[in-house]
């Protein structure tokens, strides 16, 4: 037993000796808090997108809410790991809160854990929204497909339970605390899956922006397309969908760089494994290039809200009233009285809403009013083509009397 705990903090302070580690974990929880506002920001700007589909909005604010679970989780680990190098005064101290069990290990890792697997089935999730968006892409904008928002949100939720440490890890300590030094063979497992989940999500985007496109080209001189709403929701769902299409490459270019370290530097790494000197080196290998990976998803925060912003109108858009906005009442509630440019720009946004929904009205009437015509117009010929045949008939009768 001394041998093992000899080992256990040999390894220990041999991965805190550079000062390396620390100064990730260090950057990590810095990275990761700077990457919260931004997330929160576009949640409220894609809320107030109302352009955009209710359900695509319930879904990407799901998703932007994962990005900042996952990080609150990167700030809790680090967090910790930060405050126990700079508490620690020997290295028995260190070696005590770094070398957690397997249990201890996955309970500081759960809101992580719960965010990092819902970021994963989020993809899935938008991907089977936008096959119902095109499907139903004839009555998805203006049918009674409100719900299914709802049912997807609460679903993908309910689907990323199993990431929260209900259940008990091995007892045994390791100098390094991740899921994947405690069971290499179920993270290799795990990851795959996740990849595989990621890529069929792409294929998935990139096949619906073809099919819409198809559709586009397909419906343009046909009647259904004069419909403002089937157009409008056909240039969406292509719109919608390009967007996911750099944010799955992303994911997937994450997932992948994971299983390959795992498969590389933990390949002999058998389950459970009992702490030896070989074990304890190859397990502080991997936490150097692991946690250098833990940046991935701070980053992948910065790269969604910034994809999101550019490959959609209506989000940018709302961005910037919210900027705007924010701005506004910051100057409005220093100065105590109203900003007539805030008051000048929502005149001149209200105006041209009306133009734009008068213009529509307009051409629904005068549609509405040529097909009224139309039918008026059919329903003289048919009467005049009576009158003729009947006065033909009047005017033979009188001859076939005679005779």
């Amino acid at each position: 037993m001394d041998n093992a705990t000899d080992i256990l903090c040999d390894a220990v302070q041999n991965s805190y000796a550079d000062g390396f580690l620390a100064k990730v974990y260090g950057a990590q929880c810095i990275v990761s808090l700077l990457a919260i506002p931004p997330a929160i920001a576009m949640c409220l700007a894609i809320g107030r997108a109302s352009a955009l589909h209710k359900n695509i909005r319930r879904l990407l604010v799901n998703f932007l809410i994962a990005t900042i679970l996952s990080n609150v989780g990167i700030m809790i680990v680090s967090g910790y790991h930060v405050w126990a190098v700079v508490s620690s005064n020997s290295v028995h101290k260190l070696c005590d809160m770094i070398a957690m069990t397997g249990r201890s290990c996955t309970r500081l890792q759960a809101v992580s854990s719960y965010g990092s697997f819902t970021i994963a089935t989020s993809l899935i999730f938008l991907a089977i929204e936008r096959i119902c968006a095109t499907v139903w892409f004839k009555t998805y904008e203006n049918g009674g497909y409100r719900k299914l928002g709802i049912v997807l949100s609460v679903s993908q939720w309910i689907m990323s339970i199993p990431a929260l440490p209900f259940l008990g890890e091995v007892n045994t300590r390791y100098p390094y605390c991740q899921s994947a030094v405690v069971r290499p063979r179920a993270s290799q497992y795990f990851m795959a899956c996740m990849l595989i989940a990621q890529i069929t999500g792409l294929v998935i985007f990139v096949v619906l922006v073809i099919v819409n496109k198809r559709k586009m080209s397909r419906y343009f001189f046909n009647s259904a397309l004069k419909l403002l709403s089937v157009r409008y929701q056909l240039k969406e769902n292509i719109g919608t969908t390009k967007l996911m299409i750099p944010i799955s490459i992303a994911s997937a270019f994450l997932y992948a760089i994971s299983l390959i370290i795992i498969i590389v530097l933990l390949e002999d790494l058998p389950d459970n494994a009992q702490l030896t000197t070989k074990i304890a080196q190859k397990m502080i290998s991997f936490a150097r290039w692991r946690e250098m990976i833990g940046f991935a998803i701070p980053l992948h925060t910065f790269a969604l809200c910034t994809v999101v912003v550019c490959y959609s109108s209506h989000i940018r858009q709302a961005t910037i009233k919210l900027i705007g906005w924010n701005r506004r009442t910051i100057a409005t509630s220093k100065s105590g009285r109203t900003d007539p440019t805030a008051r000048n720009s929502n005149v001149e946004a209200e105006q041209t809403k009306k133009r734009y929904f008068d213009a529509l009205k307009m051409q629904w009437e005068s549609v509405t009013v040529s097909n009224q015509s139309k039918q008026q117009q059919c329903s003289l010929d048919v009467m005049a083509s009576r009158k003729s045949h009947g006065s033909q008939k009047i005017a033979w009768d009188p001859q076939d009397t005679q005779l």
